[in-house]
Formats: structure tokens, C-alpha cells, sequence
């Protein structure tokens, strides 16, 4: 997805967690290993949709890569961020 309407599936998927969901920095208490994690987004400026760069899920680094979730990407992809105006934060599912 591209542009707009990668801007519009996030909106959609941020509208659909709305309160149900917590957004914490990734050091925080939202882990990709926490049972209620649900994807993680980066972020270029203000935390807002416009801003939105990128929408994944990241591996869980506690289970064997033979059960890891389809799709999921290394947790260096967190690690790993050019731009020092970008950052990263884990949304998961409120308890």
C-alpha cells in the first residue's frame, strides 16, 4: 500500500482499536512478547495519522521462528531508524 491509501487503512485500524488499545514507547510495558500486543507504528513528527511512516508487527523474540506470527518483522527493525524525527511505539490491547 501507498499513500493515501495507506493513510486510510491506519486511520481505519486506529478508529477501529480506538479506547480499547494503550500506545506505550517500545521500552515500555508493550512488548511484542506481551500476550495483549497487537502491532507497533512508526511514527515522523507528531503522533498523529498524517504522520503515520509505517504499520507493523514484530516478531515475538520469545517463541522458535517456526511459530512466529506470518509477516512479522525483526524487533531491529525498531532498532534501526535514520531519521532522529521518527519513532517507534507498540499498541496492544488493553487488559
Amino acid at each position: 500500500m501507498k499513500g493515501k491509501a495507506l493513510r486510510k487503512y491506519i486511520l481505519l485500524l486506529l478508529i477501529g482499536c480506538g479506547s480499547d488499545t494503550v500506545e506505550t514507547p517500545v521500552d515500555g510495558e508493550c512488548q511484542p512478547y506481551s500476550e495483549n500486543y497487537s502491532h507497533s507504528v512508526t511514527y515522523c513528527g507528531e503522533h498523529t495519522v498524517e504522520n503515520i511512516r509505517n504499520v507493523f508487527r514484530v516478531c515475538n523474540p520469545r517463541v522458535q521462528h517456526s511459530e512466529r506470527a506470518e509477516g512479522c518483522v525483526s524487533d531491529l527493525m525498531l532498532k534501526v531508524m535514520d531519521d532522529p524525527d521518527c519513532d517507534a511505539v507498540n499498541i496492544c490491547w488493553r487488559d
